[in-house]
């Protein structure tokens, strides 16, 4: 016996005696959505988790609060993996990664297991190459009537933003320099990844004055950080150490 079929072994048992009483053969003639809601799933689940140490298993990304939303994907529905007597074919997912498996990229859902493991399988390897090679981005600075801005170029393949975008690198700037800066820095209102998305960008203002310091506005390749001449640190040297601190995101230099 197994170890998850040791944790689960009264579960199913009593799954089972239900299923008889409700003339159905097995668990895999149950309807799918009154499954998930059992006790069984729910240490499947849990176990799963577990064994996965709460880490996605494409992109890594790990459950550190209960608000995160995690899942297990089911690589097969044969008889053993939906019983919990088999755990081999049951992967800890995030949700993100989980609705890429399971949709197309027009929202519509994949119902053939073999799409669904390849479309796993080519995720997993997708990962693999970005965090083999980094995500490179290309920094340049101009200035203009007394403020500095600084354009970040995304320079690797555009496949690799299925998983990352700058707006990532761009909001953990932008809160490590608040973070660093606070009592000068104003955080912009409805503060999040996307706010940098949009036309007015994200302003930073002084704390005390109202004065304009920081402007950051994103595009899906690019990104500019303005700075106006009332900004008393160096922005540029800020960006650089956080590039260099980061565990995918690489500068490359200058053609």
């Amino acid at each position: 016996m197994s170890l998850l079929e040791a944790h689960v072994h009264q579960d199913l048992l009593k799954l089972k005696k239900r299923l008889a009483k409700l003339g159905v053969a097995d668990v895999t003639c149950y309807e799918y959505e009154s499954y998930l809601r059992s006790t069984l799933w729910q240490k499947i689940r849990e176990w799963v988790h577990e064994r996965d140490k709460n880490t996605c298993l494409i992109c890594r990304e790990r459950k550190i609060i209960p608000i995160q939303e995690f899942d297990v994907h089911h690589r097969s529905y044969d008889l053993a993996t939906m019983e919990g007597r088999d755990d081999t074919n049951l992967v800890t997912l995030c949700r993100r990664c989980h609705n890429r498996v399971e949709h197309y990229s027009n929202g519509l859902r994949r119902f053939s297991v073999g799409e669904k493991e390849v479309e796993y399988q080519r995720l997993k390897a997708l990962h693999e190459d970005i965090v083999g090679t980094g995500l490179p981005v290309h920094v340049s600075s101009e200035s203009s009537r007394g403020c500095e801005s600084l354009l970040l170029t995304y320079k690797g393949p555009m496949e690799y933003l299925e998983f990352y975008e700058l707006d990532s690198l761009l909001h953990s700037f932008a809160t490590k320099l608040w973070l660093s800066h606070r009592e000068e820095l104003k955080i912009p209102s409805r503060y999040g990844l996307r706010k940098f998305r949009e036309r007015s960008g994200g302003i930073f203002l002084h704390a005390s004055t109202g004065r304009r310091l920081l402007q950051i506005r994103c595009s899906e390749r690019g990104a500019t950080i303005t700075s106006t001449r009332a900004c008393t640190f160096s922005v540029m040297d800020f960006l650089v150490k956080v590039i260099e601190a980061d565990a995918l995101w690489c500068m490359v230099p200058d053609a």
